[in-house]
């Protein structure tokens, strides 16, 4: 075997292929990302709760999909950015946990997710249509206290939003530190500063909030490390952090700890 020929191949070989994941995994990241169900036109939503179903529709003519369940004598609002897969059939069932502390919650799809039309392609759309839909829907409305709550990868929308619109509190449920850092936890060895159109600084939007802060992250997290929220908390004194042992990603709401440190933060806004 001529293995000067051989080695030269194995020089060409490997770049190749490092080249072909890494374009592979740029042009399918969108899919990757956003994993939400459509729901047909005709779908009624079936809760325990009251609530209420609207449609906003922006500029370009992207429908956003919204459900709102309002609490007896609230006290004010939850606005809830949700996670990267399912919709808001799923996501809904959640609210029982801030009506029953007297808080109406807004939940609203991301684009492709639910009834929302439309498909995610940049991370400014996120963004845009967090901000669209809050200001869309006090136009009609008001309220003594608003509050956002961003999950998984609505941590950082929410976080972001505050930023742009403060609210009176900010909770955030197993966030990342940034985007592009939890990119590049799951495939460590790709560029992902190049290759990601999501970069979502989590930790540089919460940095100069004034309002109170509240996280969740579960210890045995399986998809955010737990190591993310534990940074995020030293960002600034403001912030309460709650590490819930034994914790996975979806199943914080279960733990007594959460229900209870959840209470307590609403009651004190």
């Amino acid at each position: 075997m001529n293995w000067l020929k051989f080695g030269g191949y194995i020089l060409i070989i490997i770049p190749t292929l490092f080249v072909g994941v890494a374009l592979t995994l740029y042009l399918l990241q969108d899919y990757m990302i956003f994993l939400g169900e459509r729901l047909p036109e005709t779908h009624k939503y079936n809760f325990n709760l009251p609530h209420e179903e609207f449609d906003l529709v922006n500029k370009n003519g992207v429908k956003i999909n919204c459900l709102l369940f309002k609490a007896p004598n609230s006290k004010g609002l939850v606005y809830y950015h949700h996670g990267n897969a399912g919709n808001i059939q799923g996501w809904g069932t959640l609210a029982a946990n801030f009506v029953k502390n007297k808080f109406d919650v807004l939940f609203y799809d991301y684009r492709g997710y639910g009834k929302s039309t439309g498909k995610i392609s940049a991370e400014s759309q996120l963004h845009s249509d967090a901000r669209f839909v809050l200001k869309e829907f006090l136009k009609s409305r008001s309220y003594a206290k608003i509050i956002y709550y961003g999950t998984s990868l609505g941590s950082g929308i929410a976080s972001a939003l505050a930023r742009k619109i403060p609210p009176d509190a900010l909770i955030l449920e197993t966030p990342y530190y940034s985007f592009l850092s939890l990119i590049h936890y799951h495939y460590p060895l790709m560029p992902a500063s190049l290759l990601s159109k999501y970069k979502i600084r989590t930790y540089r939007s919460i940095k100069n909030l004034e309002c109170p802060i509240l996280i969740f992250h579960g210890t045995d997290d399986e998809l955010v490390p737990y190591e993310n929220s534990v940074k995020l908390s030293k960002i600034t004194d403001r912030i309460q952090f709650v590490g819930i042992k034994g914790g996975v990603h979806n199943n914080l709401p279960d733990f007594k700890i959460y229900q209870e440190k959840l209470s307590v933060f609403l009651n004190d806004i």
